[in-house]
């Protein structure tokens, strides 16, 4: 599932998990989804909290900025949960 997101921060991690002695690390990010309905009462959009493989770091090209992101689906706690997979930043608009 491919949506569009508005990418407000960014910045890579690198860490050593402490109880498992495991090399962690990733991309933080800060985003919108313009697209996304607002609930009642609700102006603006929310800002959410994500992360992508430390992979993407080298597409996030220009923060902020719109992208065009890959979304993976799964199931937790039997609900759904929609994370961050991929960015690319969107063309201009016309």
């Amino acid at each position: 599932m491919v949506t569009r997101v508005f990418v407000h921060y960014a910045r890579s991690y690198n860490f050593t998990d402490k109880e498992t002695g495991r090399g962690v690390n990733g991309v933080a990010v800060q985003y919108s989804m313009p697209d996304m309905v607002p609930e009642e009462g609700q102006l603006g959009h929310k800002v959410l909290n994500g992360t992508l493989p430390v992979t993407e770091l080298g597409n996030l090209t220009q923060v902020p900025g719109l992208y065009d992101a890959g979304l993976s689906i799964t199931v937790k706690d039997n609900k759904p949960v929609m994370k961050l997979a991929s960015v690319t930043l969107a063309p201009p608009s016309k």
